[in-house]
């Protein structure tokens, strides 16, 4: 495996909560990120099928498809290598064996700064099979 140079700029939030879902998105928003937001794993999975991100920012619990099994289908699919944070307020045995590869977790609450540091750390690692 090998890092490859990799410029976040388009980032898909999915996140059921109204309030956590729009503060994210303006936070971000704010560092020149263009962003697109829904409400669950299912909408986000159906615009991964028609456009590309650069990195998905998505709650673990969620209606309809839960951001576990959204990581998933990712991981199987033609973006098995695209940058994914999982983002929780509990499920720590469960959240905590995510973090492999170009998968990152960040708990709530979390600050600003954490989570752009975390998004920046993407930019300059991400894992390419040799």
């Amino acid at each position: 495996m090998f890092d490859t140079p990799h410029k976040i700029k388009k980032i898909l939030i999915a996140e059921d909560d109204v309030n956590i879902r729009l503060l994210t998105q303006q936070m971000l928003e704010a560092f020149d990120y263009q962003t697109i937001a829904v409400e669950n794993g299912l909408e986000a999975w159906n615009l991964l099928e028609k456009e590309e991100f650069d990195l998905v920012l998505t709650d673990i619990m969620m209606p309809v498809l839960s951001g576990t099994d959204l990581v998933k289908r990712i991981r199987e699919s033609k973006n098995y290598l695209l940058p994914i944070i999982v983002v929780s307020g509990s499920h720590v045995e469960l959240f905590n064996t995510m973090e492999i590869g170009n998968t990152k977790t960040l708990a709530k609450p979390f600050q600003l700064e954490t989570l752009i540091r975390l998004i920046q750390s993407f930019e300059t690692h991400i894992v390419v099979p040799a």
